[in-house]
């Protein structure tokens, strides 16, 4: 019931504030690719395309509008999910606290996550950073699932989102899983055969890149790189266009770059940091969910400082939508440090 009202709410909040036709930087081009199944840029953003087709199927508004609301419907998608890693979280961290304080903390830091500038602006709008938010939630679950339990069910599903991750961003996804693997690793190294069956879930995730040369083929409207032969497919989804552009982008010095994206993960939810600072500071003195603190202190830096390297401008929404993996650690430190006072209270209170 939590989950579905979360949903209903993010949801609800998304649309009355999505762009009503198209947007500002890519919308246009990934409104194009859905009204036409057409192949966008690098990487080809195969689910993306698919599941803006189906939207513009929804007799709601204009195409433009429509493919704003997917975006809509894949952010709230996402808080549903996020809720759940965070409770899974909480009952791993606290197993003797009640569980409806496990489900008000995740609920809480939930609705923060989904109010926070790095994804309101990503939720409103055409683009493919609604759908890699799902992912990494998704992702984010398998996680802390497989922390607490070492169940080979969380690396096939862990695997899986991955694959479709790297065919929607890879960039944005690779500074999220290299940590989290190591992670996973770190907790508990999965045997031979979850590695086998995670590779081939990994696959599975990663055939979404079929629909490119498929597509390519029937010559669509928009057919970025004309991905139709192995090797253009191959420089589609390698993103070797962008390669030099994506440095070049880098116009201030790395302090400057540094200084401006912790401004801007302070103003898209002063909360979080603060609580984020508790969490790593309590995990590592207590030893409880170190690892986890750790794993996830990793994942932002590793996005803060790719951000660095390509540059960091605030006034460009697609640069705060890089710090997603930031934003998402943050929230899980934030967890850790209000559950283990929780912990701390309890304790107390039994002495």
């Amino acid at each position: 019931m939590v989950g579905a009202a979360l949903f209903v709410v993010a949801f609800g909040v998304f649309t009355a504030t999505c762009a009503p036709a198209i947007s500002w930087l890519d919308s246009s081009e990934f409104i194009a690719a859905a009204a036409g199944l057409g192949v966008p840029h690098s990487p080809g953003h195969p689910l993306q395309a698919m599941l803006g087709r189906a939207a513009t199927l929804v007799p709601i508004g204009d195409v433009a509008f429509r493919v704003n609301l997917l975006s809509a419907l894949l952010s709230a998608g996402s808080i549903v999910v996020v809720f759940q890693a965070l409770r899974r979280l909480g009952r791993g961290i606290a197993p003797d606290a009640p569980d409806r304080a496990h489900t008000l903390i995740a609920a809480a830091l939930a609705s923060a996550f989904a109010v926070s500038g790095a994804v309101w602006m990503q939720a409103i709008r055409a683009d493919v950073y609604g759908l890699e938010l799902l992912l990494l939630a998704l992702t984010l679950d398998a996680v802390i699932g497989y922390v607490f339990t070492q169940r080979i069910s969380y690396v096939l599903r862990f695997a899986f989102a991955t694959g479709l991750g790297l065919a929607t961003h890879h960039y944005i996804t690779l500074t999220f899983v290299l940590p989290a693997a190591a992670l996973m690793l770190w907790v508990k190294r999965p045997s031979l055969s979850a590695v086998t069956a995670g590779l081939a879930s990994g696959t599975l995730g990663l055939a979404a890149f079929a629909y490119l040369p498929v597509r390519a083929s029937a010559e669509p409207l928009l057919n970025w790189g004309h991905p139709d032969s192995l090797g253009r497919l191959l420089w589609t989804i390698s993103g070797r266009a962008f390669a030099k552009s994506m440095t070049d982008e880098h116009t201030s010095s790395a302090g400057t770059d540094g200084l401006q994206i912790i401004a801007g993960l302070i103003a898209s939810n002063p909360l979080l940091p603060l609580l984020g600072l508790l969490g790593l500071y309590l995990a590592v003195r207590l030893g409880r969910g170190r690892k986890l603190a750790l794993g996830f202190s990793l994942a932002i830096a590793l996005a803060v400082l790719g951000r660095v390297v390509l540059g960091f401008d605030p006034e460009t929404p697609d640069h705060y939508a890089y710090l997603l993996p930031a934003v998402i650690g943050l929230l899980v430190l934030s967890s850790i440090g209000i559950e283990l006072l929780l912990v701390a209270v309890g304790d107390k209170q039994n002495q």
